[in-house]
């Protein structure tokens, strides 16, 4: 029995290796979804950037072929403010 338990950890030694373990797991993780997000996120704000760019252009385009309108009538016509 004496030989058993010199083998064995006790408990807290198998809850720090736990703790340790599931700790370091974790933050691993979070540290390599950080990093992902940040790249998604990037790439994202950049679509989002140039879609808003290119409507801001064809707004810009549609509001001078009107601009002999009244201007809340220009701004009725691009459809941004209906």
């Amino acid at each position: 029995m004496k030989a058993a338990r010199l083998h064995h950890a006790s408990l807290p030694e198998r809850i720090g290796y736990l703790e340790k373990n599931i700790w370091d797991s974790a933050d691993n993780h979070n540290k390599k979804n950080i990093g992902d997000n940040a790249d998604k996120h990037a790439r994202e704000l950049a679509a989002h950037g140039a879609a808003h760019s290119l409507a801001k252009k064809l707004a810009d385009k549609k509001l001078r072929r009107t601009s002999s309108s009244p201007p809340s009538r220009a701004l009725a016509a691009t459809g941004w403010f209906a």
